[in-house]
């Protein structure tokens, strides 16, 4: 389900709301358990266009995953997880179909899901991204 408002003319905000259940799917920590995965998700945006070429975005979301499934490979975690995330995103458009965004993502779990180059699992992680978007 997707909520759209138009604040004003340059200020819109976005929520969106998931939810899955999966049955018969492999959950656990035991690769040979076998059960229904439920998972809900719930995101909002707030987007401001600076003017006809720059944009500032801010998104935050959380995912809850009752059977730690949805955010990991079976067998790697032992149940529940709670995973949430901020971001920041500027983007420039210098012309109407195609877009350059600059974005800072921090995330936070509530058990261990990010792996370091030497497979620590870490709770928590900060990502950046260059991007160029060319829209059709």
């Amino acid at each position: 389900m997707v909520f759209t408002s138009n604040l004003t003319q340059s200020l819109t905000f976005i929520l969106n709301a998931d939810h899955s259940s999966q049955q018969n799917v492999v959950i656990g920590a035991t690769p040979n358990q076998v059960g229904t995965e439920v998972y809900w998700g719930l995101a909002a945006y707030l987007n401001y266009q600076i003017n006809d070429q720059y944009r500032v975005s801010f998104r935050t979301e959380q995912l809850k995953d009752e059977s730690g499934v949805a955010v990991a490979a079976p067998g790697t975690l032992p149940g529940p997880n709670t995973v949430r995330e901020a971001t920041l995103t500027l983007g420039y458009a210098p012309v109407k179909d195609f877009e350059l965004r600059a974005e800072l993502r921090g995330d936070r779990a509530s058990q261990g899901i990010f792996a370091s180059s030497n497979g620590t699992l870490y709770q928590s992680m900060v990502t950046y991204g260059l991007q160029g978007i060319y829209k059709f």
